[in-house]
């Protein structure tokens, strides 16, 4: 453990420097330290802020923790309420991933305009929400997909999808396809 050092104030206040804190008491003791303790330390009421400043970057450490730890937060969304929400809903498999572009071939669509391939950008969700799972970006992997633009600039044409949507593996959407129907083929 480490020792204990005495520092002395003025107006015979004294400070002792232990490992995590400042405790400062009435001393009638002089060490002769007075003018190296800044003057915003002296005071019986310095420990308090100590303490304070020692709370708010605790408190700010586990705010910036959960945030990251927590991330995105979805509440569950139905068929019909994420239908409703996307601008094309599709299944296709991810033919490609390049250049920040993730390519699929569209083998049946549900809703909007969608041609036999289909491009949207390769963004993997972090915490924000938006963005493919990171383990549904894989070529080869056929996906069930509801993106939505974001309008972003007037001429704004990227679809995005979020893991709050139902954009999915197929071989996990069986009760989706069967509620879907049979779609169309795409354009």
């Amino acid at each position: 453990m480490r020792p204990e050092r005495r520092l002395s104030g003025r107006n015979g206040w004294a400070a002792q420097s232990r490992p995590f804190a400042t405790f400062w008491h009435k001393s009638d003791k002089s060490q002769g330290f007075g003018d190296r303790v800044p003057k915003v330390l002296q005071g019986p009421f310095s420990a308090g802020v100590g303490i304070i400043l020692m709370v708010k970057m605790t408190l700010l450490a586990f705010a910036v923790w959960t945030s990251v730890a927590l991330g995105c937060d979805c509440a569950p969304v139905s068929l019909s309420e994420a239908k409703a929400g996307a601008e094309v809903v599709f299944r296709g498999t991810i033919t490609g991933i390049r250049g920040g572009k993730v390519s699929f071939r569209v083998d049946r669509v549900w809703k909007g305009n969608v041609g036999r391939t289909f491009d949207m950008p390769e963004f993997p969700e972090t915490s924000a929400c938006i963005g493919f799972l990171p383990t549904l970006l894989q070529v080869g992997n056929d996906l069930l997909v509801f993106a939505w633009r974001v309008h972003r600039y007037p001429s704004d044409n990227e679809y995005f999808t979020s893991i709050c949507t139902r954009t999915q593996l197929s071989q996990s959407a069986g009760e989706d396809f069967a509620r879907l129907g049979r779609g169309k083929p795409p354009h």
